[in-house]
């Protein structure tokens, strides 16, 4: 962070002052788990050092104002309070919005404190690295600064990743827990396996002789945007899907079997292994695709409770709901995170990179959230020489994250760039410099003051 800069910044957008203070949060990456944290599974994430920053001041009316220092993106105010109007669908202002909102409605403000907050990024947006969650982190904690409130005595870090989580739901995503874990939580040299319900993280080395690599396939994924809808199918169907084995492990251990997560089919009452739990998820998903019609006959209510209670305005393929992918899914991709770790922690990084490309292969066949672009991203990183690759984030776009040796990296990086984005798929995604397409990064602390 340049910062004389971000303050010259500040003083151009905000004139009069210059900065109470400045905070600088990580986008994160995530090795492998993907779709599953919003259904209580864990995941293997980590922070690293590309950030968003923020200097702020304190106002005395109650009223924020946010600008940017890319002029890509309009400044824009509005009121705190525990319920704050959005700007339109797509506005990055509303990642702010839901941070002060969520605050409000978590923490004990004593009033509506103000600012002036400028924001600035190395970390690229709308490209599976978490810049969103990243700006709501940096928005919570320049208005906790402002209100007097001390991040770590006044709120702790696990409550505010979950205060936090929820919030974010203020954009329209369904998402979960995983990024604002990983954001807050992150320690440098070290991954986290992240458990939820309760919220529980345990760091995870990174070996030395390890590099993780990240590919652009420059094809924007955004989530409060376009990319909305696709991905807010999956927490849609993985609704379905925990109603649909619940009602089979009723079935077959008793009524008062419930579990509010699929989750909890580990943790919960039945704490089953995970043979046990491929069982019930087979002997409940027992066909490829299926209606809604198909889901109320099991669930025993009408149509329109099962389109109320978890499909809302998801529109009905004429073929029924991939319901088989998205079960499969949950239970491997856990398997497959539990592994993971173990290969990590036994430095068995060619293990490790098999795992990641078996995430990717369900992700791209199974919940089909994948693009060509990244599954070529991924085909020329393991002819590269990568231990394994996959899609990284909510997939639609994005990034891959790579384990590639570490002697190898330059090596690497030239070998992708001739194969993908000179010579292949990614030739056409505007990419004028290998420095901005394929880039390491390592571990980083969580979100901090500076």
């Amino acid at each position: 962070m340049d910062r004389q800069h971000l303050t010259s910044r500040f003083e151009q957008a905000f004139p009069g002052a210059a900065p109470a203070g400045v905070c600088q949060v990580p986008g994160r990456v995530n090795l492998i788990g993907e779709h599953v944290d919003y259904n209580g599974l864990p995941v293997l994430p980590m922070a690293i050092d590309r950030y968003v920053w923020a200097a702020f001041r304190p106002r005395t009316d109650g009223s924020v104002h946010i600008a940017s220092d890319d002029d890509t993106y309009a400044p824009s105010s509005f009121q705190a309070s525990e319920s704050i109007d959005p700007g339109e669908v797509g506005d990055w202002s509303n990642y702010a919005r839901a941070a002060v909102q969520a605050l409000h409605n978590g923490v004990d403000m004593d009033g509506a404190a103000g600012m002036d907050l400028l924001i600035s990024a190395d970390l690229p947006a709308a490209s599976g690295l978490s810049s969103s969650t990243a700006l709501v982190i940096a928005t919570a904690f320049a208005y906790l600064f402002c209100a007097e409130r001390a991040v770590d005595d006044d709120i702790d870090r696990k409550t505010l990743a979950k205060l936090l989580a929820d919030g974010e739901r203020y954009v329209g995503t369904e998402s979960g827990g995983m990024d604002h874990a990983a954001i807050l939580l992150g320690q440098e040299h070290h991954a986290l396996k992240i458990d939820f319900d309760p919220l529980h993280y345990e760091p995870i080395s990174i070996a030395d002789e390890c590099a993780v690599i990240v590919c652009n396939s420059g094809v924007i994924a955004n989530k409060s945007g376009d990319a909305q809808a696709a991905y807010n199918r999956g927490p849609a169907l993985c609704g379905l899907i925990r109603a649909m084995v619940e009602r089979h492990a009723q079935e077959e251990f008793g009524d008062e079997i419930e579990f509010a997560t699929l989750g909890e089919i580990w943790s919960g009452p039945l704490c089953l292994t995970h043979s046990e739990a491929a069982d019930l998820f087979e002997g409940a998903i027992t066909k490829d695709r299926y209606s809604i019609s198909d889901v109320a006959t099991i669930l025993g209510m009408p149509d329109s409770e099962v389109r109320e209670r978890w499909l809302h305005d998801q529109g009905e393929p004429d073929d029924g709901f991939p319901i088989r992918a998205w079960s499969r899914h949950q239970y491997q991709e856990r398997r497959r995170v539990e592994l993971t770790r173990d290969a990590l922690l036994s430095n068995d990084l060619k293990t490790a990179g098999q795992l990641l490309v078996d995430s990717h292969i369900s992700c791209a066949e199974g919940l089909v959230i994948s693009t060509p672009e990244l599954d070529a991203l991924v085909d020329a990183a393991t002819a590269s020489g990568a231990y394994g690759a996959r899609l990284t984030g909510a997939g639609f776009g994005g990034c891959t994250v790579n384990l590639v040796p570490k002697s190898q990296v330059e090596a690497f990086r030239q070998a992708v760039w001739t194969r993908h984005y000179t010579d292949g798929q990614g030739a056409q995604a505007g990419f004028s410099a290998l420095e901005e397409a394929v880039f390491e990064v390592q571990a980083a602390g969580g979100a901090l003051y500076r």
